[in-house]
């Protein structure tokens, strides 16, 4: 048997990210077409509504809906919730899609068996009390809710998130029971979550996260491949436990290569775990700032990155005092960059205002994450790892970006309970 495990591919309405998306996924439907695989798993955040909703006669939906359909003419589809400020109820659509091979959509926890005979997913228990032959049994666990989860336990919030722990390692202990009953055919986790230890694309390890769970809790599930989603760097961890990451590159952060999954299968031993690359875009960071070099390190910064910039989305950045603006031309770097085959450009100076000139030390770091570390590191203030996550994001976004990020923010609904079926 044959698995194809894609996760985060992010339809969204962001026309660049939108086209990110269509050209990688296009990509996976060619290799799957070649490869043939007997089942394609989304492991969650196929859609992004959290760059606002998705209209139905949208580009994004129509994009959205090809991908899933054109998947299903090749092999039967699973899905699962991701995140619900991503995925939200949007999953559904896909369950009512008319295709060659059934779509599998699950918004709660279930267990289901893949039935050729039938052209059909059912649940286990079923196919188990009337004997149909399957070939395949997955173990479907969508995104969890904290907060829900939260919501029922008593005390602190520290011993809340103990309990939430131990509750995770009981779920996976208690779907390994009945995972441990099924001999021959491959038995499959498909979750979307944060693993402790995982990391993001930025380098930062995952240690504390909102909602986590370790490698020794997935392995009470008992089975063969674990298909996750939610972090978009590929990694295996070990007993076959993957993060497929995602096929595109959705932020200037995502420097890895990008793809997804062909997993093969003989019973319930695992032959093969192939990586296969997307022709993902390529993006293009540059960073300086204003120091003894003057304009000469500028300039020096734009040499390199007018020399690697070729199809490339460029993102240049300095800081200039304010006495010294006029002698770095904006238009003129944009169309250096332009002229050396970068795809797009954005140019942003930071205007250094006369009283913070002398101001040495952090004004002369690179990076956000770094100035943040070295303001922690003089202040005696511990800075989280998440803290220093989210610097890195928003390094990546420029001033609209982050304004409409924070308007989604304050504009999105409380979130909803997650019902969790047993």
């Amino acid at each position: 048997m044959k698995v194809l495990h894609t996760a985060d591919l992010h339809f969204g309405n962001k026309p660049d990210s939108l086209e990110e998306v269509v050209t990688t996924s296009n990509h996976i439907l060619f290799v799957a077409g070649q490869e043939l695989p007997d089942i394609a798993i989304l492991a969650g955040d196929t859609v992004d509504e959290h760059m606002g909703a998705i209209r139905l006669d949208s580009a994004t939906a129509r994009a959205a809906i090809s991908f899933v359909s054109r998947m299903a003419e090749i092999c039967p589809v699973v899905i699962i919730r991701g995140t619900k400020s991503h995925d939200r109820e949007s999953p559904y659509i896909f369950s009512h899609l008319h295709s060659r091979y059934p779509i599998h959509v699950a918004t709660e926890i279930q267990q289901v068996a893949w039935v050729p005979v039938s052209n059909a997913f059912l649940p286990l228990a079923d196919a188990l009390e009337y004997g149909d032959p399957f070939t395949a049994v997955l173990t479907l666990v969508p995104s969890i809710d904290k907060s829900y989860l939260m919501s029922h336990f008593d005390g602190s919030i520290k011993s809340g998130n103990l309990q939430t722990r131990e509750l995770l390692h009981d779920l996976f202990a208690g779907l390994g029971l009945i995972n441990d009953t099924i001999l021959h055919v491959p038995r499959i986790l498909v979750t979307h979550g944060m693993v402790t230890g995982a990391q993001f694309s930025t380098g930062q390890v995952a240690v504390g996260e909102d909602l986590e769970f370790g490698t020794n809790d997935l392995l009470q599930a008992k089975c063969d491949y674990y298909a996750l989603g939610h972090v978009h760097k590929f990694q295996r961890f070990p007993g076959n436990i993957c993060y497929s990451g995602s096929p595109g590159r959705l932020n200037f952060g995502e420097t890895e290569e990008k793809g997804f999954l062909m997993v093969e299968f003989d019973g319930q031993t695992i032959q093969e775990i192939k990586f296969h690359p997307t022709p993902a875009r390529r993006f293009a960071l540059h960073s300086v700032e204003w120091g003894e070099d003057g304009k000469a390190a500028i300039l020096a910064e734009a040499d390199k990155c007018a020399a690697s910039c070729q199809g490339a989305d460029v993102r240049f950045r300095y800081t200039i005092p304010e006495e010294e603006k006029h002698t770095i031309d904006r238009d003129q770097l944009t169309q250096r960059f332009l002229d050396a085959g970068a795809r797009t450009v954005k140019v942003e100076a930071t205007i250094i205002p006369k009283q913070r000139t002398r101001a040495a030390g952090i004004s002369r770091i690179t990076t956000l994450p770094e100035k943040v570390r070295l303001w922690g590191e003089t202040t005696g203030t511990v800075i989280p790892d998440r803290v220093l996550v989210l610097a890195s994001i928003i390094e990546g976004l420029d001033v609209d970006e982050l304004v409409a990020e924070a308007e989604r923010g304050v504009d999105a609904p409380a979130p909803q309970n997650l019902e969790v079926a047993a």
